[in-house]
C-alpha cells in the first residue's frame, strides 16, 4: 500500500534569499488521514464499550485509524 505521498510537500526553502530544495517530505498523506480518522475510531470504540482484547487498546485504536487511511487513499484511486 502506498503511503500516498507528502501530505504538505514543500518543493523549496529559501535560505538566504535563495530557493533551495527540500529533503524534508514531512509527514505522508497516510499519517495525516489516520491522524484524521483517530477521533472518529475512538469515540466509535467508546460507543460501543469495546472490550479489552489480546491487542492492547491503544493499538487496536491505532490500526484502525490506519485502516481508514489506507481505504481513503486506496479511494483516491
Amino acid at each position: 500500500m502506498s503511503n500516498g505521498g507528502p501530505a504538505f510537500p514543500v518543493t523549496d526553502v529559501v535560505v538566504n534569499n535563495q530557493a533551495q530544495p527540500s529533503s524534508n517530505g514531512g509527514m505522508t498523506l497516510r499519517d495525516y488521514l489516520a491522524a484524521a480518522a483517530l477521533p472518529a475510531v475512538i469515540a466509535a470504540a467508546a460507543a460501543q464499550r469495546a472490550s479489552p482484547s489480546a491487542v492492547p487498546y491503544h493499538d487496536m485504536l491505532a490500526q484502525s485509524a490506519y485502516l481508514f487511511a489506507d481505504a481513503m487513499i486506496k479511494a483516491r484511486g
